[in-house]
């Protein structure tokens, strides 16, 4: 994948004041943020402007350290601790990261909140995205969890304005 398509902090805003929008506007009220690190750090943050919750992080590589290109491998580098998981039990949860690739990610988040020995019994789950990519994906999201992204974009490599060229 060498095209790119770079997006600037203006645009990152834009974009996250109508991610806020569509997310008040569902039926469901979240009670806090879980930020998946490193491309949900930022977008996290800023929605957590319009939305006014408390912000957790868990980190999930799926990319090679090397490179831009999928490992095939996933690695959970951190996840909630105990005392998290017991303080976010049976709240509505909104997970955020910069894009929908192949679904990976949130389908790996999904495992380990279904986990026997990592999860957590919560309320209602939310995926929050900026980009959602027009391609297959490797895994469908089941119905229980409810799906946000502001816009579909090429499958192109995006650059975000935290990230270098």
């Amino acid at each position: 994948m060498s095209e790119k398509q770079f997006i600037d902090f203006n645009q990152l805003v834009n974009d996250i004041a109508e991610l806020a929008e569509k997310i008040v506007n569902s039926s469901v009220k979240y009670d806090a943020i879980i930020a998946i690190a490193g491309g949900g750090l930022v977008p996290a943050r800023l929605l957590r402007n319009y939305l006014k919750l408390p912000i957790y992080s868990v980190n999930i590589k799926t990319y090679g350290e090397e490179s831009k290109e999928k490992s095939g491998k996933v690695e959970v580098v951190q996840w909630l601790g105990k005392a998290e998981c017991c303080s976010l039990g049976g709240k509505n949860i909104l997970f955020v990261d910069d894009l929908d690739d192949t679904r990976g990610t949130l389908k790996h988040v999904i495992d380990l909140l279904n986990s026997q020995d990592e999860g957590i019994s919560t309320g209602e789950v939310g995926f929050a995205v900026l980009y959602n990519k027009i391609k297959e994906k490797a895994y469908e999201l089941p119905e229980e969890y409810h799906y946000y992204s502001t816009r579909d974009a090429e499958d192109k490599w995006i650059v975000f304005p935290w990230e270098r060229e």
